[in-house]
């Protein structure tokens, strides 16, 4: 008989809490260190990109690749440090700055970016998305970029290696959709599913492929959500599980998530 599968709605608001002393000292280090991370980042970006603009000299095609990769992976430490910032924010404090973007285009480039992470030949990222669609609309394309990135991230630690993860957007008139599926080790139970969102929930072993990761990728999914005025739904059964995220076409102007 088919198992059948477990659909929840996470709750994309972030929960207010009684904030201890505890708590607005780890908020404050947080803060602390997201700062920190920043100076040194934009200056190796710098560099970096006068690097590939061969300011100092010609590149050939490896040094190209080398350095291009290395201002990839620096700007996946920026995106951290400002993950550290808003994973242990009260929710409030989320900036949104809309623009019109071409979404297809940010989420292709999140594909790539993932993709080069990848550590298994077998294991593939596919996207699922009608290319006669017009999918320019109102949107931060900052943050829509740290949803995407985390959910592919997340759906590839938690895939075996000859898995695939895919990507699928949809619109209608008043909404855009994103949704992850990945094939899962396990089936997950309600507890697992209630526990995704926390922060440094990295799964059971048994779940992973691998076991790094910050474990606030989904915890900062709920902030960005949260700020962009969306919902997160979950589904999981049948050995996969899929984390959807529902967004209105037009998001408001700048803003936080407490407004």
């Amino acid at each position: 008989m088919p198992r059948p599968r477990k659909t929840r709605e996470h709750a994309s608001t972030p929960l207010r809490r009684d904030r201890s002393a505890q708590d607005t000292d780890l908020e404050q280090l947080a803060q602390f260190i997201s700062h920190e991370l920043r100076n040194p980042i934009s200056t190796l970006q710098a560099f970096l990109t006068i690097l590939l603009r061969e300011q100092t000299g010609p590149l050939n095609d490896v040094q190209r690749d080398f350095v291009s990769s290395m201002l990839s992976i620096s700007h996946r430490l920026e995106r951290l440090s400002d993950d550290i910032r808003v994973a242990f924010a009260d929710g409030s404090e989320v900036s949104v700055q809309p623009s019109m973007v071409d979404v297809r285009a940010v989420v292709e480039s999140c594909q790539r970016e993932v993709s080069s992470i990848v550590h298994s030949d077998g294991l593939s990222i596919e996207l699922d998305i009608d290319n006669m669609r017009d999918w320019t609309m109102t949107q931060d394309p900052v943050r829509l970029a740290q949803i995407a990135s985390n959910l592919l991230e997340n759906a590839v630690r938690h895939s075996p290696d000859e898995g695939t993860v895919r990507l699928a957007l949809r619109q209608s008139t008043s909404r855009l959709f994103l949704v992850v599926e990945n094939e899962s080790y396990q089936d997950l139970s309600e507890s697992d599913l209630e526990a995704l969102f926390a922060p440094y929930a990295r799964g059971s072993s048994a779940s992973t492929r691998h076991p790094g990761g910050s474990g606030l990728g989904l915890a900062v999914v709920t902030h960005l959500v949260a700020a962009l005025r969306g919902r997160i739904v979950i589904r999981a059964g049948k050995g996969r599980v899929s984390i959807g995220i529902v967004l209105p076409r037009s998001i408001p102007g700048e803003s936080g998530a407490g407004e």
